[in-house]
C-alpha cells in the first residue's frame, strides 16, 4: 500500500518555479516530482527539457515504459505520477488521492490543485514507482512527442 510522505509534501508546497529546476529553491514540475521521490528514499530519474533532444526521444519512450509501472486513469492511488498535455506541453503532477494533486505551475509556485474534470480531458497516462526507481519525463513542448509515441 502506498502511503503518502506529509513531511515531504509540506516542504514542496509552495516552492518558486524555474525551469529545470531540480532542487527547493526552485523547480519545476518535473523536478518537484523528482524531489518528491527522492525524499522518500526512490531513485528518481527526472530529465530537464534543455537536454532533451530528438535523438534522446527514443531514450525517453523506453525508459517511460521500462522504468515505470503505467497506471489507467480508473486504477490511479495517491502517489502516482499523472501525465498531462496541456497546449501541447507536457505537465506532471503527483497525485494526492481525494481529486488533488501537487504541482508546479509557470505562473508562480508550487501548489495542491482539485482535480475539476477539466483536468480529466489533458490527462494522457499515471505511472508509479517500479523496483524502486521512477522515470519523470521531461516537460515541455519537445516532451510532448516522446511522450504521444508511448500512448
Amino acid at each position: 500500500m502506498k502511503k503518502l510522505d506529509t513531511e515531504a509534501l509540506n516542504k514542496l508546497v509552495g516552492s518558486k518555479w524555474l525551469q529545470d529546476g531540480r532542487d527547493h529553491s526552485g523547480t519545476d514540475c518535473v523536478g518537484l516530482m523528482q524531489l518528491y521521490f527522492t525524499a522518500k528514499g526512490v531513485e528518481g530519474i527526472a530529465p530537464k527539457i534543455s537536454e532533451f533532444t530528438q535523438e534522446t526521444q527514443d531514450e525517453v519512450i523506453k525508459k517511460i515504459i521500462e522504468v515505470n509501472t503505467i497506471v489507467p486513469l480508473a486504477e490511479i492511488q495517491a502517489e502516482d505520477v499523472l501525465v498531462f498535455k496541456i497546449s501541447d506541453e507536457l505537465h506532471v503532477g503527483l497525485y494526492l488521492g481525494y481529486g488533488r494533486m501537487l504541482h508546479a505551475r509557470k505562473d508562480g509556485k508550487s501548489r495542491i490543485s482539485r482535480l475539476t474534470p477539466s483536468w480529466e480531458k489533458y490527462f494522457l497516462f499515471a505511472f508509479w514507482v517500479k523496483d524502486g526507481k521512477i522515470y519523470i519525463p521531461p516537460a515541455g513542448p519537445s516532451a510532448i512527442v516522446a511522450v504521444a509515441l508511448v500512448l
